[in-house]
This record gives structure tokens, C-alpha cells and sequence, in this order.
């Protein structure tokens, strides 16, 4: 494909060779936007380039950079935000404008009389070569527009299409990579100052068009957690629960969705579909925050939440301290605020049942995969398919032989009710604790695919009987099902509390959002995964933007008195959700706009789409179980 050389006064593209193109142009598809078509469309002319982005605001001064800090997602617009830049699909592209921002920008106040467009066409995938349809310096005073009626809600089509027009989004290529170093200067400046001519501000974007990219997410394939999960093996279904009820994460009285009512049905008792190509372990140099990622079953360290390993640039759990002078992030004000309830024992139990259904199924407590993945249930290309053994795996959110969340469930039943724990293990239920909490390598890394975890116990397999039976028999226990509960809550939501509560991600259905890709791809990978999704600040340029905007010279300024992060420089999902989380604090003064709770969902939805496991997350997002109640994280 042809590259950009140089880009001339007039707008117009020279490709190798030297054949000048025509200037990028867009056109809209109508002059006035109404509640009788609520839709606003564009038709492109990229000049030959084969990636273009789409600017909207209601005001067009806010293409101005002075103006940076007045743009908010309810005023300012681009396409870049909805997971990188657009390909072109032939000499003429038509871009329809996301509803949920059309509803946004009708939302807004004062209410706008128009709405005011531009371009930029690109030679690369990772912003290269970039043209304008208008020259930037022009946009604050001459930007066109269409009108907007003074009745217009943009809800009228919700009527009819029976589904919330504002959740529908447009879908659209990722940015693997931030910018060149030929779009950053184009974009920065070539000297590195700010529009004004500031040298002690560096990497403040001249360029009204740069400072609208708050891209929330790329295509990227994630780290994908092997999770083990249940499936009708003949057993039969198990026994109803007990009457007694056990302390605290006793969930005996808690309602549990129903196949019926959900639709799910035995689909969903797997977390690969029958056939499916599971994703590979990521290994991915264009990572934006340049790190490895490994399968949580990979290490087990005796003593050691192994869900939770931490990255190598910030510490993994808020440790409740602070440091002198601290942003706490406390008192940011998100959505809901004002009305936050306390997290409770009971309310994160109904957040784990949310999700735990995609495990286990209506077997809830008792389901059970007898090493499915080396029998090949999950598809012949799953990468424990003859090859190692992941074991039983067991429970409302499928705990792993292999990975040690299955012993340390075991020793936690035995500490509730230590009488009935060996009832109902017998004499070797002392060897039981002792083989699934060993030390040692996975078994991926076994030589013959068996970890220490993943060793016969009283000769006899656990995904074999007797111990099948046992186990599904404890699952009638209450105080043993509090102890999945509290489990469960204790490896993959407590973890990522403090991450959601940066993010605003806070209520009950985000809540369940973040739980259910910690469940799949284990903490670490998840904080990645939604960080990548949901984060405004996907470039270095925007991310010096925010820090300038905070009062810091740099990110180990900003780590340095964070409390909950690791001051070593490092650019990672934990400091970007802090990072969020202070630009949240400057409310309007913000140089890069904060998207709200529910374009963070919305986002989430987009990034899982055409991965196997997407009707989870598309499922959680749209689910009537939830109240969008917001919690004090």
C-alpha cells in the first residue's frame, strides 16, 4: 500500500511516486437532524488513504487546544474512541454518528443548535501520514455543521426498534500502538510545546484534533485465563441446599438465575463453545503498557492468592495506607455517588451469582469438570487437550486442581466444619489437602502434564469416584457453600475493587462486568483487558496532557504521591485508572475527557465482541437482575 511522503498546504496527499490525491472530504448525509430520523450520517472521501477519523462536538470552539479543558463525552466526539481509527471500505465511506452520542450531545447544556464536524484522513493503522479535511487552526470559527432541531432527543427510534437506541455502538478497528513519531510532531509540535508556545509544558497537543482522541479500546486478542468450568457428566443433578444456614457468605437465601429465565441453558455450562478456538496466551510487544501476562495456573505459591500476581510496574492490592500528601481518590465524585451504599457481604454475594452462572451452571455449588480440557470437551484445539491436566475443577466459579484455588477452597471448608469435612472425605481427606495445596509448576510445565496439585489421592483420580460424589455431597453443606462464597469474592472481586473504584466502574452490573473477566482471565489480565477497554488515555501524548493538567512533571510524580501505586515510572492499568480517577476530580478542567460509568460498559461490550466468551459480558451489561445500585469502594 502506499505511503504518505509529505502532506501539502491545501490538505492534499502525495503518495509514492508522486501522484497527488484530492484533500480528505466529508459531507453529511442530511442539514438538519430531527426526532422524526434521529440519525446523524456521514459520507467520507479519504483522498485514497485508507483510515480516516470523525470529529464532532456542539461547540465548535472546543476544537480550540485553550478550550481542551471545557470538552466532556456529552460535547465532544471522535471515532478514534470507539477502538481506533476507521478503515476506509472503498473511494466512499459512509460513518453513521454513534446514537449514544447523539443522545449525549441532545442531552447537553445549554442544548445545541448544531453540531459541528470534521476529518482526518491517515496513512497507517497507528495515526501515520495524517491529512485534514479543513485546516486545524480554522476549525474554532469555520468548522461546518448541521442543525440540530430544538425538540431533538434522540430517542425516538428506541420506540421502535424495542431496544435503547443509546446502546447502540459502532464497532470499529484498534490502535495497537500509539502514534508515530511524524504524527506526534504533527500533533504535538515539532518542538514539543503546547499551542501556546510553552517549552515547559512538553507533549501538549497544538492540534485541536489530536486532544479528541479518548480511545476506548483496541481489538487485541486478551490474555484468556484457561477456566475450567461445569458440565453434565451423568451424575445427575445435586442435592437440594440444607436448611441450617452458615455465617456471613451463606447464600441459602439468595435468588440464583434460572436457565428459563436467563435463556443460558447447558450453552453456557462451558467456557469455550463446542469447538471454538480457545485465545492463546498474549504475548503481545504492542502492549501499551509493555508487559508479559501468563495464565494464572502457570505458578502456585503455597500461601499465595496465585489469582493475583501482581505486574511488574505497580503493586496488584490497595493496601488501605497512604502516604504524606496522597491523592486518596476517595472523594472523586462518579455516577451515583451521592446515593452509595456500602459494599456488604450479602450485596457481593449476589455480584459472584451473577457471574458464577456462566461456570457452573444451574448446578451452582455441585457442578463439577471432570479434566474437561484434556478430554477434549472444550474443543480438540484447547491447549490442554492431551497434553497437561487441568483436574477437577469445582464450584459456583469452577475452582482449579491444577491452579491450587481448589485446595485452598478445601482447607477453608475443613476450617468451618472439620467434623463433617472428613465425614464426608473419609479417612484421606488429610491427603486430599495435602496433594491440591503442593508447591510446584503448573501442569503445562510438567514433563508428564500432571502438576504436584494433579496427583491421584487414595488411588483415585478426584474427577473420578469416589471423590465425584464427595465432592458434589459437600456442595449440600452450607458452611461449605459460605466457603465458595467468601472464595470466590476473595480471588477475583476484592482484588480489583480499588482498580473499578478509579474507573467509576461501581455499581452492581459494572461491578459484575469487572468480576466476570477477572473469573476468565484472573486478575492481572483483567486490569489489563478493561484498562485497554475503558481508558481514556491511550497515547503518551494524551497521558502528559493529564499529568501537566494535575501539576506533575512526570508519571513517577503522579505514582509518588498516589497512594496504591508503586512509584517506579511505569505505565500500567493501575496507574491509568488512578490517573482517570484525579482527571475525573478536575471535572470540566479535564484535558482529556473522562467517559462516564455507563460509555465504560458500553465500551466493554464492544471490546469482547466476536471473542467466544462475548454473550457474558453483552449479557451482564443488558441483564434486568441488576439495580445499578453504586457502591462505596
Amino acid at each position: 500500500m502506499a505511503t504518505v511522503e509529505a502532506t501539502r498546504s491545501n490538505g492534499s496527499a502525495v503518495r509514492q511516486g508522486g501522484a497527488p490525491t484530492g484533500p480528505p472530504q466529508i459531507t453529511p448525509n442530511m442539514r438538519t437532524i430531527d426526532n422524526r430520523f434521529p440519525c446523524l450520517g456521514f459520507t467520507v472521501l479519504t483522498g485514497g488513504l485508507p483510515y480516516f477519523e470523525v470529529l464532532a462536538t456542539t461547540d465548535r470552539s472546543l476544537f480550540d487546544p485553550a478550550n481542551a479543558g471545557r470538552r466532556s463525552p456529552g460535547t465532544f466526539y471522535t471515532s478514534r474512541q470507539e477502538g481506533g481509527l476507521t478503515p476506509a471500505t472503498g473511494p466512499a465511506t459512509t460513518y453513521l454518528l454513534p446514537a449514544a452520542t447523539l443522545r449525549g450531545f441532545a442531552d447537553a447544556v445549554p442544548r445545541p443548535t448544531a453540531i459541528y464536524y470534521t476529518l482526518i484522513a491517515y496513512a497507517g493503522a497507528d495515526a501515520t501520514g495524517p491529512v485534514f479535511a479543513q485546516p486545524p487552526e480554522t476549525l474554532a470559527t469555520d468548522a461546518p455543521a448541521v442543525a440540530v432541531s430544538a425538540d431533538f432527543r434522540a430517542q425516538t427510534l428506541s420506540h421502535v426498534m424495542g431496544i435503547s437506541v443509546e446502546r447502540l455502538r459502532r464497532l470499529a478497528t484498534g490502535l495497537d500502538e500509539s502514534p508515530s513519531d511524524e504524527a506526534a510532531d504533527l500533533l504535538e509540535g515539532e518542538d514539543g510545546t503546547s499551542a501556546a508556545g510553552d517549552a515547559t509544558t512538553p507533549n501538549v497537543d497544538p492540534n485541536p484534533a489530536a486532544t479528541a482522541s479518548a480511545v476506548y479500546g483496541d481489538d487485541r486478542d486478551p490474555t484468556h485465563r484457561s477456566t475450567s468450568v461445569a458440565y453434565d457428566d451423568g451424575y445427575g443433578p445435586p442435592v437440594g441446599a440444607t436448611a441450617a444456614r452458615a455465617e456471613q457468605y451463606d447464600d441459602e437465601d439468595a435468588a440464583w438465575p434460572a436457565d428459563d429465565a436467563t435463556g443460558w441453558g447447558a450453552a453456557l455450562s462451558s467456557t469455550y463453545r463446542p469447538g471454538a478456538r480457545p485465545p492463546s496466551t498474549l504475548e503481545d510487544s504492542a502492549d501499551p503498557y509493555d508487559e508479559g501476562d501468563r495464565r494464572d495456573e502457570d505458578v502456585y505459591d503455597p500461601g499465595e492468592a496465585v489469582f493475583d500476581e501482581p505486574y511488574a510496574d505497580e503493586a496488584s492490592v490497595w493496601d488501605g495506607g497512604g502516604r504524606s500528601g496522597a491523592y486518596a481518590l476517595d472523594d472523586v465524585a462518579v455516577d451515583g455517588a451521592a446515593t452509595a451504599q456500602p459494599l456488604t457481604i450479602d450485596a457481593k454475594r449476589a455480584i459472584v451469582e451473577q457471574c458464577a452462572a456462566f461456570e457452573s451452571g444451574s448446578d451452582r455449588f455441585a457442578a463439577v469438570n471432570r479434566d474437561g480440557e484434556f478430554a477434549g470437551r472444550f474443543g480438540v484445539e484447547h491447549p490442554a487437550y492431551g497434553r497437561y491436566h487441568v483436574g477437577l475443577s469445582y464450584g459456583i466459579v469452577q475452582f482449579t486442581q491444577d491452579s491450587g484455588s481448589l485446595g485452598r477452597l478445601l482447607v477453608m471448608m475443613r476450617d468451618r466444619d472439620a467434623a463433617m469435612f472428613a465425614h464426608i472425605f473419609g479417612d484421606a481427606s488429610d491427603d486430599l489437602i495435602r496433594v491440591t495445596n503442593a508447591a510446584g509448576p503448573g501442569s503445562a510445565d510438567a514433563p508428564d502434564g500432571r502438576s504436584a496439585r494433579v496427583q491421584p489421592v487414595a488411588g483415585a483420580d478426584l474427577w473420578e469416584e469416589p471423590w465425584v460424589s464427595r465432592f458434589r455431597a459437600a456442595a449440600n453443606h452450607v458452611p461449605f457453600q459460605a466457603a465458595q462464597n467468601e472464595l470466590a469474592s476473595t480471588l477475583y472481586l476484592d482484588p480489583m475493587l480499588r482498580f473499578a473504584a478509579w474507573f467509576g466502574l461501581d455499581s452492581d452490573r459494572a461491578l459484575a462486568m469487572v468480576l466476570d473477566r477477572a473469573i476468565q482471565m484472573g486478575t492481572g489480565g483483567a486490569r489489563r483487558w478493561i484498562a485497554d477497554a475503558v481508558g481514556p488515555i491511550q497515547t503518551p501524548a494524551l497521558r502528559q496532557q493529564a499529568l501537566a493538567a494535575l501539576g506533575h512533571a512526570d508519571l513517577r510524580a503522579f505514582q509518588t504521591v498516589t497512594a496504591g501505586l508503586d512509584a517506579d515510572g511505569e505505565w500500567g492499568p493501575l496507574s491509568h485508572a488512578a490517573l482517570t480517577a484525579a482527571l475525573r476530580g478536575l471535572g470540566a478542567a479535564s484535558p482529556v475527557p473522562v467517559p462516564t460509568r455507563e460509555q465504560m460498559l458500553d465500551a466493554m461490550v464492544r471490546r469482547a465482541a466476536g471473542q467466544p466468551w462475548a454473550h457474558r459480558v453483552e449479557h451482564l451489561r443488558t441483564s434486568s437482575a441488576f439495580g445499578d445500585v453504586s457502591y462505596q469502594l
